[in-house]
């Protein structure tokens, strides 16, 4: 018994020091989805981005990418920009963005138009084929719209898209993505619901950072609206040529003590009016385990309409070669924030 009695401290320290060795690299984290070669993780210390595009095949697209902050730097700076993420993705895409208020009110949305190809589109579109991601229900409304305005159809056209904005982030707050109806833009409708789960599905990462994280949002959008838990948001953006009005949940999550996260917040996407049926993000701060590094990464996943027939192949190698062309500038912007500038207040 008591040589057991000397063992068992011995023992129980070996077993920190095993686990505290296993968070030493605190992106193993994403492994297996996301495996940094040691080139990378070289070039992310010496201050350079790195940004990576995982396996995603059909119409998914996956995006990771990552930047060294200074571990002096404030941390309470980095954690109210993940707090901020509409303002902290802001880039020169973006043309506005604002939050949804509680309760949900029409002025939410007073920027957020559509532009004037999008307005001629919905006028001449029907349901199976219509150029902006709209359900069957909500063409044939805006239509009515446009054969009572007269010479003012557009505004009327502008004003029906808001309410119909605004409804849909309603019900997604009642029900999540079930509570959707289907998208009629294309021949086979797609629902909102079925998009995101096939994303959900390949974002393993959750499960080691949040498990359970997506369920819990799932059963009760709602509870993620508030100061500490999180927010909507929509944004009006160009990408590939087009304007496109999305609405976004953010949720805000504590990780756990001793987590090699320090902050993050998941993005999930609502809905947008071109190209992504289904979106989920998450935006971290993550460090080792002596503080001497913090990385601020981002990991994206979508679904995208492009992708999916005969010059779905071509459209991926466009997508892929805007994204590495564009995004070391837009972490650089990020990480210039997150270190230099206090976020703007809620």
């Amino acid at each position: 018994m008591p040589r057991l009695r000397m063992l068992l401290p011995l023992t129980l320290a070996m077993q920190a020091a095993v686990l505290a060795a296993s968070h030493l690299d605190p992106f193993d984290i994403f492994r297996p989805a996301i495996v940094l070669r040691p080139a990378e993780r070289r070039a992310l210390d010496r201050g350079t981005p790195v940004l990576t595009l995982p396996r995603a095949g059909g119409r998914q697209l996956a995006v990771f990418s990552a930047i060294g902050i200074d571990s002096r730097d404030d941390r309470h700076r980095a954690r109210g920009w993940i707090r901020r993420t509409e303002q902290l993705r802001n880039n020169p895409n973006v043309i506005a963005t604002g939050r949804f208020s509680t309760p949900l009110a029409a002025t939410d949305l007073g920027a957020a138009t559509l532009d004037d190809r999008d307005l001629e589109d919905i006028r001449t579109c029907r349901p199976g084929h219509c150029n902006v991601k709209l359900t069957a229900a909500e063409i044939l409304e805006l239509q009515r719209t446009i054969a009572g305005a007269g010479t003012d159809w557009r505004n009327a056209v502008q004003r029906g898209f808001r309410a119909i904005v605004l409804r849909r982030v309603a019900a997604y707050l009642r029900g999540s993505h079930a509570a959707l109806d289907d998208n009629a833009d294309h021949r086979v409708p797609r629902s909102p619901s079925a998009a995101f789960s096939s994303i959900a599905a390949n974002t393993s990462v959750l499960e080691q950072i949040a498990p359970g994280i997506l369920d819990e949002a799932a059963r009760c959008p709602a509870a993620f609206i508030g100061p500490h838990q999180g927010f909507i948001y929509w944004s009006k953006e160009l990408l590939g040529g087009k304007t496109i009005v999305s609405a976004t949940h953010v949720l805000l999550v504590e990780p756990d003590a001793g987590s090699p996260v320090e902050t993050f917040a998941i993005a999930i996407q609502i809905f947008a009016t071109h190209y992504l049926d289904a979106s989920l993000e998450i935006f971290a701060v993550v460090r080792n385990a002596d503080w001497s590094r913090r990385y601020l990464v981002h990991v994206h996943r979508s679904e995208v309409d492009l992708l999916d027939g005969f010059w779905g192949g071509v459209a991926r190698a466009a997508i892929t070669s805007r994204i590495k062309s564009d995004g070391p500038a837009i972490l650089e912007a990020a990480r210039r924030r997150l270190t230099t500038v206090d976020p703007p207040s809620p």
